[in-house]
């Protein structure tokens, strides 16, 4: 494996086979709250750390995972990406695009993530208020959102929805 950076400090690991991935072949998602699921959207991981075969620790920011897609993910995480992570984060995103499309990347700090997702919030609530109806909402975790917000697509059809046409490998 090779770790290369990329002109924003991110990296991409490139195999001996020439595939290039997002994330190493034994990164794992996390089971997170949905703030700290919309900040590794937003941002990534810029704190990751990689060791080599070597057991060399090299630094390898992972790039937000919202620029990610099921070509750039080790086949492992491609499911959990596409129904566990996906559904809901990029449905928020949808909520407060141009914010994201204003601010670039090194300039997402603590303010700039929970402002936009509280907007997100706030929107999610107006579209889909039934998500809210149960008192635990603030303890779901980020693949209960994405069955959650997938439950109400099968339902109806949700204002402001964007849908999801990458298909698992």
């Amino acid at each position: 494996i090779i770790v290369k950076h990329d002109d924003y400090g991110y990296c991409f690991f490139v195999y001996s086979n020439g595939v290039s991935l997002a994330v190493p072949e034994n990164f794992e998602f996390p089971s997170c709250f949905l703030f700290d699921a919309w900040r590794h959207w937003m941002i990534g991981f810029p704190d990751h750390k990689f060791q080599t075969k070597e057991y060399e620790i090299l630094d390898a920011p992972i790039r937000p995972l919202k620029d990610a897609t099921l070509k750039t993910l080790p086949q492992s995480l491609k499911k959990k990406f596409k129904d566990g992570w996906k559904p809901i984060l990029q449905f928020m995103c949808s909520c407060v695009e141009e914010l994201i499309d204003q601010t670039p990347v090194g300039e997402r700090d603590v303010e700039f993530l929970t402002n936009t997702y509280n907007t997100a919030i706030g929107a999610l609530k107006i579209r889909v208020p039934a998500l809210f109806e149960n008192e635990k909402w603030q303890t779901w975790r980020v693949a209960t959102w994405s069955r959650k917000i997938r439950e109400e697509r099968s339902k109806k059809k949700i204002d402001g929805d964007a849908s999801d046409t990458e298909e698992v490998e």
